[in-house]
């Protein structure tokens, strides 16, 4: 098992039977930033900053059952992820669990708290 922590933007999970195949399905996938990149070739150039969320085929795949507990938290978080290797493929990841490491605040109200306050009085003492 690895662990390792990430910040997860995002989740989903879903679980039923396949409509053409009647086959039953489950998954859950967690989606974290990743970066743009620039290029540069004899047909033009891109030059990029931030990140980005991935597509449903990038994002790290987690399973269904630890989707319920992901349910209770706030996203999004940085969470350490607890990670196995698939069985169908050893290079692939899998995360089984996780925990919050820290919560990032995303509404307005939030950050007016947080950065309200004034800052401590740094002085040194006698």
């Amino acid at each position: 098992m690895f662990k390792a922590i990430h910040l997860i933007l995002g989740a989903n999970a879903a679980e039923g039977k396949s409509k053409t195949t009647g086959k039953p399905y489950s998954y859950g996938r967690l989606y974290q930033p990743t970066s743009f990149f620039d290029w540069d070739n004899e047909n033009g150039r891109g030059v990029s900053s931030g990140v980005k969320t991935p597509e449903d085929r990038d994002a790290m795949k987690c399973t269904a059952e630890m989707m319920d507990s992901l349910a209770s938290v706030e996203l999004p978080a940085f969470l350490e992820l607890s990670l196995v290797p698939s069985e169908d493929d050893i290079k692939e990841l899998i995360c089984e669990s996780f925990k919050v490491v820290s919560y990032i605040p995303i509404k307005h109200s939030e950050f007016e708290a947080l950065y309200s306050k004034k800052p401590t009085s740094l002085s040194k003492s006698s």
